[in-house]
């Protein structure tokens, strides 16, 4: 859509609001003539799904006058929809951008309706599926809410979504937690079997669900896990690095419990996933949690199990320090009988 068409479209969307307001009793300072033609005018403009659509009207037919157009507002109607710091809305091979709307007006619209759009990006990283009305315009979102804090010897500080972000309930019996007293030799990696979210919204209910399977079904004190890996990207805070989890039975005081959220037996995490859990493993390494000369393992070499599923298991093969010496038939020697 070429930007000297924008506000003409812009205008036929706006005047199209107004007249399905009109036709649906909603105004009334609509006479019958006028609703009439509003029907008419609608009718001549097809299903009205898209902003290629609307534009087959001519601003010449509008029904109303340039009264009913609101310079504060800027409604799109797109199958698409990207807000960045570029791209607004791309409809076909042609899209309305941010530059072409500055251009034409001085001032940022103080409101962006978006309606009939199926897929809704903002930013980077947060998708809407569904109707939305975007007050203020950000360029950019940040996934995780809060920095962990753990900043020992001023080394770097490493992205960690925390208990109060999942609204985590805290453990069962808080005299019952135990701490690590020294680097965890093993780094041990399980799924949760369970579907796979691209959202922190849906990634903070898959993790309170499986703090709910580990306190209520298991009778654990807490969710098991010292960190989740969401398919977002982001890690997610579950015992964290100072407390010994309930991951892996017979290792759970030697080792860190990293659990990939997802079902992993057929096929992998997002690469950009697994490089998050690569890094998380080198930052614990940096603050002394993890010791220098740990081995990595998969669930599965500890205990007869699928976890952390064939495909994800195949993968940690080919990661830093894994020990393919250790398996169930020939535990590790730091294992607690």
């Amino acid at each position: 859509m070429a930007s000297d068409t924008i506000s003409d479209v812009k205008k036929i969307e706006v005047v199209c609001k107004n007249c399905h307001r009109a036709i649906n009793g909603e105004d009334n300072e609509y006479s019958e003539q006028k609703i009439d033609k509003c029907r008419q005018w609608l009718n001549s403009c097809g299903d009205l799904s898209s902003a290629e659509s609307l534009s087959c009207c001519s601003y010449s037919d509008f029904p109303a006058d340039d009264s009913t157009f609101d310079d504060n507002e800027l409604i799109v109607a797109s199958e698409n929809v990207h807000i960045s710091d570029k791209v607004l809305a791309t409809t076909g091979e042609n899209s309305i951008t941010w530059d072409d709307i500055t251009n034409n007006k001085p001032n940022h619209h103080k409101n962006i309706q978006i309606y009939k759009s199926q897929n809704v990006h903002v930013g980077n990283i947060t998708h809407i599926h569904g109707p939305v009305y975007v007050n203020q315009y950000a360029s950019t979102i940040n996934q995780n809410i809060l920095i962990n804090n753990n900043n020992n010897n001023n080394k770097k500080i490493f992205p960690i979504v925390p208990r109060r972000t999942w609204l985590a309930q805290p453990p069962l019996e808080p005299s019952d937690v135990k701490y690590f007293t020294e680097p965890r030799k093993l780094v041990i990696i399980n799924h949760s079997a369970s579907e796979e979210a691209y959202t922190q919204t849906e990634n903070n209910l898959l993790i309170r669900l499986i703090q709910q399977f580990h306190v209520e079904s298991r009778k654990w004190n807490d969710i098991g896990y010292n960190f989740l890996a969401g398919a977002d990207g982001s890690i997610y805070e579950g015992r964290g690095w100072d407390v010994i989890g309930a991951h892996t039975l017979a290792y759970n005081s030697v080792s860190i419990g990293i659990c990939f959220v997802g079902c992993y037996i057929k096929t992998l995490p997002p690469d950009f996933v697994l490089k998050r859990v690569q890094e998380l493993i080198k930052y614990g390494v940096e603050i002394g949690a993890i010791a220098e000369d740990y081995s990595l393992l998969g669930y599965c070499q500890c205990w007869s199990s699928e976890s952390p599923g064939s495909r994800l298991f195949e993968e940690l093969k080919t990661w830093e320090r894994w020990d393919g010496s250790i398996s169930v038939a020939n535990p590790s020697p730091l294992m607690i009988t």
